[in-house]
């Protein structure tokens, strides 16, 4: 894991109020899930969970129309891309960028020779020894999808490569993703999906990889016993009725998302990249990212992210996260100020 990932309000000593550095919704309430935890506190510490989660793996299944056998639940979306690329190994992958660091970083543990993909690459075959192609789809850092059929068109021209999409932040779009039960139907297809990101609940690593029954039980043989804690199986059990609920206020966001977009290509020296959902990737033609991140959080208690290190991208390139409407104008003002130095 590389550093400068976001929400690193911790370099700042108290000073963040408003973190436009996470993709993490500020919107939703977890109130009745913390009350939850808290009543059944002392057994979640207590009691040993189970070694898999095989209860929550039914309901989770049950829930999204899929097999038991199609789903395994990991310790979030980042264990599960680590057991992928471990089941991959030292075989030869590639990588749409610009994207989220942890596919590369995998790979290369695993000392798996590593290709790097533009979308414009995405329209020919792959070469023949290319054994996996990850692609995140929202995309971390861009907020764009790739729509289905361009999906289908990969599978059907490359079936000697499995392709590994990360859906984590399927749940912030209104744009057609492949489902877990079409995934399913492939054998070199992978979906990651995140609970921690669809529900807000990042200090709880859950998620669940869904795919073709023979990768799924490939996979659980490298999963180490109790890697999902109990309070985090518990919150999954409880929040898994919601699963395929769309999430409260998407349309709202989304369009607070397109207001937001608007007024910062009103800013001079400001750039904003086209996004599919609540964050977006954005670059300034003056000074650099961290230059701006560090004046943000300095002189006004906002904290951006610093995009300079995702594979492809610039000193000048940041990415930001919808807030609230109040929120999102106390950013633009304060850009504006920097912008006029």
């Amino acid at each position: 894991m590389i550093h400068g990932h976001g929400n690193d309000t911790y370099h700042y000593q108290g000073k963040i109020h408003s973190d436009f550095s996470s993709n993490i919704p500020c919107h939703l309430d977890n109130t009745p899930l913390e009350k939850h935890l808290r009543t059944n506190l002392h057994t979640l510490l207590s009691d040993y969970p189970e070694p898999t989660p095989h209860t929550l793996q039914t309901i989770l299944a049950r829930q999204i129309g899929i097999p038991p056998t199609q789903i395994m639940i990991t310790a979030g979306a980042t264990q599960a891309i680590y057991l992928i690329a471990q089941m991959n190994g030292n075989k030869p992958t590639a990588i749409l960028q610009p994207t989220f660091s942890e596919y590369a970083d995998a790979a290369k543990l695993h000392g798996a020779p590593t290709t790097h993909l533009t979308h414009t690459q995405l329209h020919r075959p792959l070469p023949e020894n290319i054994h996996t192609l990850w692609i995140c789809n929202p995309n971390n850092p861009t907020g764009t999808v790739l729509p289905i059929d361009t999906i289908r068109n990969l599978l059907q021209n490359n079936p000697h490569t499995t392709l590994i999409i990360d859906h984590s932040y399927k749940d912030f779009t209104l744009q057609p993703l492949i489902t877990p039960a079409q995934a399913a139907e492939h054998p070199n297809l992978i979906l990651i999906h995140s609970l921690t990101k669809r529900f807000a609940i990042p200090g709880l690593r859950l998620g669940y990889i869904t795919a073709h029954q023979t990768i799924i039980r490939r996979l659980q043989t490298l999963q180490q016993p109790w890697a999902v804690n109990a309070p985090a199986i518990a919150a999954g059990l409880f929040l898994a009725p919601q699963i395929t609920t769309p999430l409260p206020q998407l349309p709202q966001l989304l369009a607070q998302t397109t207001h937001l977009t608007q007024q910062l290509n009103n800013i001079p020296h400001i750039n904003v990249h086209p996004t599919n959902t609540h964050f977006l990737l954005a670059q300034t033609t003056i000074h650099t990212a961290a230059q701006l991140k560090d004046y943000l959080a300095q002189k006004h208690g906002l904290l951006i992210r610093n995009a300079d290190n995702f594979h492809g991208l610039t000193p000048q390139h940041f990415r930001i996260a919808t807030r609230t409407p109040e929120e999102n104008r106390t950013l633009v003002q304060a850009i504006t100020q920097f912008t006029r130095q």
